[in-house]
């Protein structure tokens, strides 16, 4: 017998092993079992792997689910897809097809070592983000899942390592200047907690980097999409509610706007979006504008955060509410644990003091916009959108507002709710700037919302900002940030814990200017 037929009688028998552990049957689409290649007397899974991250949950703990469960054996020991599309004289096949999956390519990511997968396959297989310390990261994640090559770090994960870096120096210079108006304002002990805090997190991601990173290759996409940077100017701007500034900026070139709207800061600022930037109880209109151009509710920075995840700890809950109206995502969880995503945020919720957002998060319907369903009783409202306010736990009931012109409250059944997120096309309101000025427009309907919307941008004035505009305005916002000794201080911190300093420098600006 040659190797390769023992290769294929070893897998079979270890296949068939796991089934016999399984307890599943040759029809049952559990079954483990492998195939002939159709072109060539080959052994291929019959299921591609699927990375753990990718298993249900009931998978995870070691019961059946709804896919079949894949197995490190059935991963390692299988014959490599890109060898049998070789031998099957397909060279082209080779090229496309993805180590993980055994499916055509998808976003491909070219590994050192040559192997080369789909990106969602890699980062299930390991999280572009890096482990943040969580144990269930072993180091065999830190490497090719073919050849077990070392991986390199991923952009996000250089970001990291970038804004730690000089988040760390900028912090260890406020210590040693106590008398330093930031110090002063936040006090010594808070700065001296941040330092320790952003140390720990840089020891954890150093440790998932590993010591043999040559410091200049990177682990991302072949093609990475383009995403504009922000400027110092549109940043504060952001962070002082500059709306003005803002949607000039945006309207500039109509054709970038929703790029524009996505914009993130610089590496060394953990890349965040501008939605997270802008996020606060006092710019909700700034950031319903952002919303209405394309922005992402569920953009991420580079620890992997994004503006629901670094404000679910605010007392005030206005700013998760407008998040959640707009369809933002649980599934980025704000901790580690076992727990759904959604009773993760609940919890976080709790412990930061926010009992009402707390309550609202035990609805799955809570906070969202939804349409109201099979309302018998008053049919005039069937169809019409409305925003989940209360969960009345004791009832199982939900207390809405009816959306439009004229405002009503209802007590409503979660059976008469349908989730129907806010999207730019049917954002239920508009937030117009005009005038110096902001003004919202509430709407009865999509289509007259549609039609508002459409009417708007035909008669949009399309004043543009040149280069040299914004070369004025980087100058002006550096000068700005260099009188107020502000220009060696981070915008804001990794982590989304509740002191914002954001808001602070917001606030001192204004102070200064006047």
């Amino acid at each position: 017998m040659g190797g390769k037929e023992m290769q294929i009688a070893w897998c079979h028998k270890r296949t068939n092993e796991s089934n016999e552990r399984l307890g599943v049957s040759a029809s049952s689409p559990w079954n483990l079992e492998v195939s002939y290649c159709t072109a060539h007397r080959h052994r291929r899974a019959t299921h591609p792997l699927l990375p753990p991250t990718a298993w249900p949950d009931d998978v995870r703990r070691g019961g059946l689910g709804p896919a079949p469960p894949p197995t490190l054996t059935h991963m390692s020991k299988m014959v490599d897809a890109a060898a049998v599309a070789e031998e099957c004289g397909s060279p082209a096949a080779k090229e496309e097809i993805c180590g993980i999956c055994l499916g055509v390519r998808t976003n491909p990511v070219d590994l050192p070592c040559g192997h080369s997968f789909c990106e969602g396959c890699l980062s299930g297989w390991k999280s572009p983000f890096g482990s943040k310390g969580n144990v269930n990261k072993t180091t065999e994640r830190r490497v090719c899942p073919l050849c077990r090559a070392p991986l390199p770090p991923s952009r996000e994960m250089v970001s990291q390592l970038k804004s730690y870096r000089l988040e760390l120096k900028k912090l260890k210079g406020l210590i040693s200047h106590p008398s330093h108006p930031y110090v002063a304002e936040l006090g010594l002990e808070y700065i001296m907690a941040q330092h320790s805090h952003v140390e720990k997190r840089l020891e954890v991601l150093l440790e998932d980097i590993g010591e043999g990173w040559d410091g200049v290759t990177v682990l991302g996409n072949a093609n990475p999409s383009q995403t504009i940077k922000l400027s110092k100017y549109i940043a504060i701007a952001a962070v002082s509610n500059d709306i003005k500034t803002i949607v000039r900026w945006i309207k500039s070139d109509r054709s970038k706007a929703k790029d524009r709207a996505n914009a993130k800061l610089p590496e060394e600022d953990y890349e965040k979006p501008l939605l997270q930037v802008a996020a606060s109880p006092e710019h909700l209109n700034l950031m319903s504008i952002l919303l209405q151009e394309g922005a992402d509710v569920d953009g991420q920075d580079s620890t992997e955060a994004t503006a629901l995840k670094h404000n679910i700890g605010q007392v005030c809950s206005k700013v998760t509410r407008l998040l959640l109206s707009w369809g933002a995502s649980f599934e980025a969880a704000p901790g580690e644990g076992n727990y759904p995503p959604r009773e993760t945020y609940a919890g976080v919720a709790l412990e930061c003091g926010n009992n009402e957002m707390a309550d609202l998060l035990q609805s799955e319907l809570g906070g969202r916009r939804c349409e109201i369903v099979n309302l018998t009783s008053r049919p005039d409202l069937v169809g019409k959108t409305c925003v989940v306010n209360e969960y009345l736990a004791d009832e199982d009931l939900l207390k809405v507002a009816v959306e439009g012109r004229k405002k009503e409250e209802l007590v409503l059944s979660a059976d008469n709710l349908k989730r129907r997120d806010r999207t730019p096309e049917d954002c239920g309101y508009f937030i117009e700037f005009k005038g110096g000025r902001t003004i919202r427009h509430e709407f009865d309907s999509k289509e007259e919302c549609q039609a508002f919307i459409a009417s708007l941008r035909n008669g949009e004035d399309e004043s543009t900002v040149t280069a040299e505009d914004e070369a004025r305005a980087e100058k002006a916002a550096t000068d700005l940030l260099a009188e107020l000794g502000l220009d060696d201080v981070c915008v804001e911190q990794p982590s989304g814990q509740r002191a914002s300093k954001t808001k602070k420098k917001g606030k001192r600006g204004k102070k200064k200017r006047r």
